[in-house]
């Protein structure tokens, strides 16, 4: 049996969960905010990924990465929050 079609394209959710950790940071990470920011419901990414966690885990979200990320970013732009 095919599911409903989706309405947001997979590229949107990393996208999404990418604006979330730019703001948040990834301990603000959450379903219901990538989902706000994705405009699905939290309980349409729980269908998808089953987890804060299988979300990191399909888009290899990580502590380590995100602080890497941040470091570099910091490194070539200022600190991050600053207006450029």
């Amino acid at each position: 049996m095919a599911g409903l079609p989706r309405t947001v394209d997979d590229a949107t959710i990393p996208r999404a969960t990418a604006e979330v950790i730019g703001r948040a940071g990834l301990a603000g990470l959450t379903l219901a905010a990538v989902a706000r920011e994705a405009g699905l419901s939290a309980a349409t990414l729980v269908q998808r990924f089953g987890s804060k966690r299988g979300l990191h885990r399909v888009y290899g979200f990580s502590p380590g990465l995100a602080g890497a990320l941040a470091q570099g970013l910091e490194s070539e732009c200022g600190p991050l929050g600053e207006p450029l």
